[in-house]
């Protein structure tokens, strides 16, 4: 480079330090121990105080020897986090490497280290991604602080990015396992209308096998059991006879009372009054029973005026559910 002075490359370029070992409190997450840190400088004095210096720090170090090419140290040094070079080689300029190295190992950072440097340079250096500028001679304190910066700058992206794989795994889980939840909830409404449809067809069988019973026991049972009382033949048993038609009488009266609601009600009406009971409007009546609104207003009509509910103020609900033959 024309008018260049650099520094010549000795062990001058550096401050020789106090080495200390590394200190377990700087490093609480323990994730400088995991790092490596790459060196290409052609001055092997520089290079061994350097080692010296990022070890005692608690990270590992790499000094990559000569003939120094880009080549090389992408194969030799893939697993580096953190790259030290120096700005000048004997054969070429490391500032045209960065976009390299970036390209390679995108989680990597690299330090530009020179004994010689203008604003155009440290500018040039930054814009293809240099993570730090440093002037020799170079003092310990100085890159330490630099290498651990970005170390930790380095750990920070590594955890975000962690975090985020995480966070966009559980939302996924958490959407999976809404989806199943939904679903389980359908699945879980269907049965239970499926059940209330059964309870409520089964309350309309009970009370209409009810009124058929009566009805048979009434009809054909009792005037047997007369006809038996007028024959002669069956004197004897007429106390027993008695006994017989007397509970036969009182089983019918049970089933199906005068005072209970089903007993004057149709067949319709009764399926109608076990619905309103169970609480649904006449427009969920129309569409369960596959009738008119208007139908079932007409059958709650009747039923209201066999029950002789003529005020608007009494509930037919709760009418119906007073009745245990309604309301089993």
């Amino acid at each position: 480079m024309a008018g260049r002075q650099d520094v010549p490359k000795t062990a001058a370029s550096v401050i020789p330090p106090q080495v200390k070992e590394a200190d377990p409190s700087e490093d609480p997450d323990g994730y400088l121990s995991s790092f490596l840190v790459t060196i290409v400088d052609d001055d092997e004095a520089i290079c061994e105080i350097l080692t010296k210096w990022i070890t005692s720090w608690g990270l590992k170090c790499y000094a990559l020897p000569p003939p120094y090419a880009l080549d090389a140290l992408l194969e030799r040094c893939a697993g580096t986090q953190i790259y030290i070079l120096d700005y000048l080689l004997p054969d070429c300029n490391t500032l045209d490497w960065i976009p390299h190295i970036k390209a390679s190992c995108p989680d990597s950072r690299i330090i530009v280290m020179t004994g010689f440097a203008d604003m155009t340079t440290v500018i040039k250096a930054v814009r293809l991604g240099a993570a730090d500028f440093l002037v020799k001679p170079v003092k310990p304190d100085l890159l330490k602080h630099s290498v651990t910066r970005t170390a930790r700058m380095i750990a920070s992206e590594l955890r975000t990015r962690e975090l985020l794989q995480e966070l966009q795994k559980n939302n996924e889980l958490l959407g999976s396992q809404k989806k199943e939840l939904e679903f389980l909830n359908a699945r879980l409404i269907e049965t239970n209308k499926a059940f209330s449809t059964l309870a409520q067809n089964l309350d309309f069988d009970r009370m209409e096998i009810q009124k058929q019973l009566s009805g048979r026991i009434k009809a054909e049972v009792i005037p047997i059991v007369r006809k038996l009382q007028a024959d002669s033949n069956t004197a004897k048993y007429t106390y027993e006879l008695a006994m017989l038609l007397k509970t036969l009488e009182h089983i019918a009266a049970g089933i199906m009372q005068s005072d209970n609601p089903s007993s004057e009600l149709t067949t319709a009406e009764l399926r109608v009054a076990s619905l309103i009971r169970s609480g649904l409007t006449s427009e969920q009546i129309a569409e369960k029973l596959f009738i008119s609104v208007d139908t079932v207003k007409t059958h709650r009509k009747r039923i209201r005026k066999k029950l002789k509910l003529t005020g608007s103020s009494d509930p037919l609900r709760d009418f119906l559910t007073g009745y245990s033959e309604l309301n089993a």
